[in-house]
């Protein structure tokens, strides 16, 4: 909610303590870098206390941190509402999400992943056309009314965990999941693969010296960079054009809400399918429509933008979990997660700033669109050297 707020509200928050585009957006900036520190940590937590506990703890710090913001009187403690939102990031969404799924789906885990990453796209479309209806209000009332949202969704999170997220199921059915795929893993004299015979390569320094790690934060890294200038400027840049704000609001939601279609059918493919060949098709497909965007206003063409990366936006929220399973077998997602996604949230974290930056100097945001294209090309290279890793993984693909 925080991030589908926020470009909602950024110009409201910006006339009233009258700061320049860069000192909003380094609104982002803080919440991606608080997000940067605490994500390692969290998917140790997650992996040791179980996604449903840390779910829950996560929404109580997210209605806190709205209430922060509501409570601002300077942009300075509206940083500090958005830093703590970054935690609650880190314990309520993507990792403990995406390590639930892995843990508890050994058969049809690309379409329980889509399923789950589901409300993505739905709060996309929700979420910024409220919040335009309710900014009558005021800013600060809209922050008091996402806070008893969160709080609502607390009981709900608890009692829908309940059945299928027990004390210590996370890590109980890793090891489960890794013995049967050790049991799975059997050579020619009839012997099982000892899952652990890796052992030394399974740290964090091991994982460091893997291929794909560097592939994927990179890679990822880059794309949250363009996903949050495009996220947090979609509105802005549309208006600038020319396109009414109405009508920008509600094609920003279409392109946030398409990526609740694009996160199942990405996620079902993903049994189907191979999911390095569609973890490419979901990082490199939008870069290509980029420049579609150097013809605004033509609604079309930000239409054809909203439907294509909108959607594949939720296909890398199904695919990107189930790369790091293919490079690191389903029982490290929550760790291996929670290290990737560092360069990830400090991407998001630069990526509207940046851009910001940009137009305070250029006075427009062509550069940005030039920027956008660029670095989009180099997360794609950098994506494409994923592999399964040895001595993470004791079963072939699925």
């Amino acid at each position: 909610m925080h991030f589908y707020v926020f470009p909602v509200v950024m110009e409201a928050i910006r006339d009233e303590f009258a700061i320049s585009l860069t000192a909003v957006t380094a609104t982002i900036l803080v919440w991606g870098l608080c997000g940067a520190v605490t994500s390692p940590a969290m998917g140790a937590v997650i992996e040791r206390w179980g996604s449903r506990r840390v779910l829950v703890m996560g929404t109580v710090l997210q209605a806190v941190s709205f209430v922060v913001v509501a409570l601002a009187q300077s942009i300075e403690q509206v940083y500090v509402g958005f830093g703590l939102a970054a935690l609650s990031l880190c314990a309520n969404t993507y990792i403990a999400v995406s390590d639930a799924v892995c843990v508890l789906f050994e058969r049809e885990r690309g379409k329980a992943m889509g399923l789950a990453m589901l409300g993505l796209g739905v709060g996309g479309l929700v979420v910024p056309n409220v919040t335009l209806r309710l900014l009558g209000l005021g800013w600060h009332t809209v922050y008091w009314i996402y806070a008893a949202v969160a709080l609502v969704m607390v009981p709900v999170i608890w009692w829908g965990m309940q059945a299928v997220d027990p004390a210590g199921a996370s890590s109980n059915s890793a090891d489960a999941t890794d013995a049967t795929d050790a049991t799975k893993a059997t050579g020619a004299a009839g012997k099982k693969a000892d899952p652990q015979s890796a052992a030394p390569l399974l740290g964090n320094m091991g994982l460091l010296r893997t291929r794909s790690f560097w592939g994927l934060a990179l890679g990822d890294g880059l794309t949250g960079l363009i996903f949050s200038f495009f996220t947090v400027h979609f509105v802005a840049f549309s208006t600038e054009s020319g396109i009414e704000a109405a009508t920008a609001a509600l094609v920003f939601g279409l392109f946030l809400f398409l990526a609740a279609p694009g996160t199942v059918v990405i996620g079902i493919m993903a049994d189907r399918y191979s999911v390095r060949s569609l973890t490419l098709l979901c990082y490199g497909l939008p870069v290509l429509l980029v420049p579609a965007l150097f013809g605004l206003p033509n609604l079309l063409l930000l239409g054809l933008f909203a439907l294509v990366p909108g959607f594949l936006a939720g296909g890398r929220a199904a695919i990107f979990p189930l790369a790091i399973g293919y490079s690191y077998g389903a029982g490290n997602v929550a760790r291996v997660f929670g290290w990737l996604n560092v360069a990830f949230l400090v991407g998001m974290a630069i990526g509207p700033m940046l851009s910001g930056i940009l137009h305070d100097r250029s006075g427009n945001y062509q550069s940005s669109f030039w920027a956008a294209w660029i670095v989009g090309g180099f997360s794609v290279v950098l994506v494409a050297l994923i592999r399964p890793e040895p001595g993470w993984r004791t079963s072939a693909e699925s």
